[in-house]
């Protein structure tokens, strides 16, 4: 949560706003994720949508890396033409 408030003040949102966003993108999320996971476990078994969900989280990682690296060079930049 302390993450959602930081981000919502960088983005120059109110608190508020930003986590009623989150609420409005999180019943949905809820509800497809749930038909979509037992979906798979019919189709596939009941280990599909966990390993699905297993590589999802693993390749996360990287994709965080990357962002915060552009998120860095972007800083310095900013900073750079500001000085």
């Amino acid at each position: 949560m302390a993450l959602l408030a930081d981000q919502a003040e960088r983005a120059g949102l109110e608190q508020a706003l930003g986590f009623a966003l989150l609420n409005i993108a999180w019943a949905p999320g809820h509800l497809v994720g749930s038909a979509a996971g037992g979906a798979l476990a019919g189709a596939l078994g009941d280990s599909a949508p966990y390993l699905i969900l297993a590589l999802l989280c693993t390749l996360t990682l990287p994709a965080l890396k990357h962002l915060l690296q552009l998120q860095r060079s972007r800083d310095t930049t900013v900073q750079e033409t500001c000085s």
